[in-house]
């Protein structure tokens, strides 16, 4: 269940945050291409890996908790909230 559900729903969302994880160093640690995308590196890191391509990667391109996704909203916009 996402972080939006739960604020929609009006449950309390502090048991569901937990920090960030950093799958590029997770993946460089099993010999994987990866990395954590963030704007300043986003084209480049992508790029290379788009010219690159290996049998497997990660790449972590973390989001704000804030981003309600389009199916909440709506669901939101009907009056569909606390269940």
């Amino acid at each position: 269940m996402g972080l939006d559900k739960l604020r929609q729903d009006g449950l309390d969302d502090s048991g569901a945050i937990f920090g960030r994880t950093d799958f590029g160093s997770i993946a460089r640690g099993f010999s994987l291409r990866g990395a954590t995308v963030c704007r300043s590196v986003a084209v480049a890191v992508l790029d290379a890996g788009l010219r690159c391509p290996r049998t497997a990667e990660i790449w972590n391109v973390p989001i704000s908790d804030l981003v309600t996704s389009p199916t909440m909203r709506r669901l939101k916009a009907k009056g569909h909230g606390v269940m």
